[in-house]
Formats: structure tokens, sequence, C-alpha cells
């Protein structure tokens, strides 16, 4: 029985608008547009800060440095292009609704977390594994076999939703039940889903867990 999920929060959970984030940048930077369209895999900083490699106030000034702003910009574009994910708050509400464990696994670094800690639907999970803190990060299967020894969960009874094929691939060979997430296919992932999870409707608001 499947009855314990590990979500993504970037591109799941919270969805970014690609296109509005270089028009926003454009607006305030003197940098080609080509140069905004490098992926954030490709920054000096980002995969660092996700490792908890680097602090929080050195992470913003080189990410709005390499794009040509200001740190107080960087923020203010995030409030423009960053949306949450209105339908899957719901399916994670009945998921836990029906007695299932939750859990938040993210490659996230402090600056990013400090933004989004507030938000009200993370009181209804049962454990928070952020990579800079774990000092692991995705598609590492490390930062996989911690979480679920701190969950005390097996991969059989774990499903794993992720936006990126290498995170997937990751949990996969090590025996989670995976869905590759996008905003378009969320009903196929309700109707994919149904059928396995636990469905007790014992619901706890349970403490939070490092």
């Amino acid at each position: 029985m499947i009855d314990t999920l590990f979500t993504d929060l970037g591109g799941v959970m919270f969805l970014f608008d690609q296109d509005r984030f270089v028009t926003e940048v454009s607006k305030r930077t003197t940098k080609n547009p080509s140069e905004l369209l490098i992926h954030w895999d490709k920054s000096e900083v980002v995969r660092p800060s996700h490792k908890g490699r680097i602090s929080g106030k050195i992470y913003l000034e080189m990410r709005a440095r390499e794009l040509g702003i200001t740190p107080t910009e960087f923020i203010e574009i995030w409030d423009v292009i960053s949306m949450p994910n209105e339908k899957y708050f719901e399916f994670l509400k009945e998921w836990k609704e029906g007695g299932n464990k939750l859990y938040l696994l993210s490659n996230i670094n402090v600056v990013a977390w400090n933004y989004y800690r507030e938000q009200p639907i993370f009181r209804i999970f049962d454990g928070l594994f952020l990579s800079y803190r774990l000092r692991l990060a995705k598609p590492d299967p490390r930062i996989f076999e911690v979480c679920l020894k701190k969950a005390e969960v097996g991969p059989e009874q774990t499903l794993f939703v992720d936006d990126l094929e290498e995170n997937i691939e990751t949990a996969k060979s090590l025996d989670l039940m995976t869905w590759h997430y996008c905003p378009e296919n969320h009903s196929e992932m309700l109707d994919f889903m149904k059928p396995i999870w636990n469905t007790k409707n014992n619901f706890q608001d349970s403490s939070l867990i490092e």
C-alpha cells in the first residue's frame, strides 16, 4: 500500500512563468535577453546554494549580479513569476485527509525557503526535507535514502512527485513509485493515484520534523 508522498516544490507546488521572468528582468537590466534564457542549472551559484555551500546573502547577491539586477529587484520579480498551484494543493489536502503521510523533498536554498516557508499549505506536512539543510541535492540517490530513513518508510510504500526527469529516474532506480508532474497532466496524475493511495480518513495535523 502506498501511504507516503514525497513531493517537490518548484514546478509542482509552485509554478514559474519563464517567459514572464525574462520580460521582467529585461525591464531592469542591460543584458541581452538571450543571456537571461540560460537555464538556472547553468548558474554558478544555484546548485551550490541548494547544497548549503554558500550563504543566503551571498547567493542573493551573486544571482542578482548574474542577471544584471539588484537583490531587491530579484525578490520583486519572484513575486510576479511564482504562482501557487491551487489544484495541486487540493490534491495534497485530500491525500493528507485520507490518513497518509506527506513530506516535502525539495532542492532549495535558504533564500527561497524563507520566501515560501509561511505558506499555510506546509502546516499539513509531516516533514520538510530541504536540500540546503541536508547538504545533499536531487538527483543524488543519497538524499532519497536519507529522507526515507528519516521518515521511517520503505520505498515500496512511497510515491515521489517531481517535475524533472533526472530526479524521477533516480527515484525509480531506488524502487519508489513516481509521477513526472507537469500542470498539463494533473488530471492524469489523479487518475493514476486514486487506485493506489490509502484512504483511511484519520487525518491528523502532525508536527513537522527536520
